[in-house]
């Protein structure tokens, strides 16, 4: 025998389906809310440090040049040296490739024949 569902009722699975539903719509606007808390908190913490960052340099180049104004009076230059040796040789160092340098002087040689 078997039995006639009336309109008004829903299956297990249904119900099921619809209260797993209910459920992650506000586990959805949560995260979706902490995720935007989150956001804000760091753009503004790397704010903040990009202006200490930046008031920090602007110190320095101000005492830089206030160093270098009174060095200028009294007629002395200091050489300014990096004292990393890697660094100092870096400088030197050029970033053409000698491939496409050999590549220019031989077609200097060919335009000049």
């Amino acid at each position: 025998m078997k039995t006639t569902r009336q309109p008004w009722q829903i299956s297990l699975f249904a119900k099921y389906l619809g209260l797993i539903v209910l459920l992650f719509i506000p586990i959805g606007l949560l995260f979706a809310y902490s995720n935007n808390v989150a956001t804000d908190v760091i753009g503004k913490e790397i704010r903040a440090s990009n202006i200490k960052q930046l008031s920090f340099l602007s110190s320095q180049i101000e005492t830089e040049r206030a160093e270098g104004e009174q060095s200028r009076r009294r007629g002395q230059l200091r050489p300014v040296e990096h004292p990393d040796r890697f660094y100092r040789n870096a400088r030197t160092l050029t970033l053409h490739d000698p491939v496409d340098r050999q590549r220019e002087a031989v077609g200097r040689s060919e335009l000049q024949r």
